[in-house]
């Protein structure tokens, strides 16, 4: 499984420089919990996590789980995740990143 990650190279982007450019775009919410679906019991976690939360893009043709339509991104040492999201072109991560100084990247979850 890969996804994306949103890291600034040389430094760290701290949840509130996160904060600032999320709550400017469209379709993202800032809830502070990371929400996951375990894909046998269909139950909800949510995990208390600043800077976490969702984003629902105008088009995703991707085949995944949870079928709902966002995209969970959650706040990491290393910069922002976006569980199960595979497009490291995606223009509105790229404008996130560019307001960041950071770039996107696309990696395994064995190297986040």
């Amino acid at each position: 499984m890969k996804h994306c990650i949103i890291e600034r190279d040389g430094g760290r982007i701290s949840v509130d420089e996160w904060r600032e450019v999320a709550s400017g775009e469209p379709n993202f919410l800032v809830t502070d919990k990371l929400i996951q679906q375990n894909p046998f019991t269909k139950e909800f976690l949510e995990i208390e996590i600043p800077g976490s939360g969702y984003w629902v893009p105008s088009s995703m043709n991707l085949e995944r789980f949870p079928y709902d339509g966002k995209v969970c991104f959650h706040f990491t040492e290393h910069g922002v995740r976006f569980i199960q999201y595979e497009n490291p072109f995606d223009s509105v991560l790229t404008g996130i990143a560019r307001k960041l100084g950071a770039r996107v990247k696309l990696k395994s979850v064995d190297q986040s």
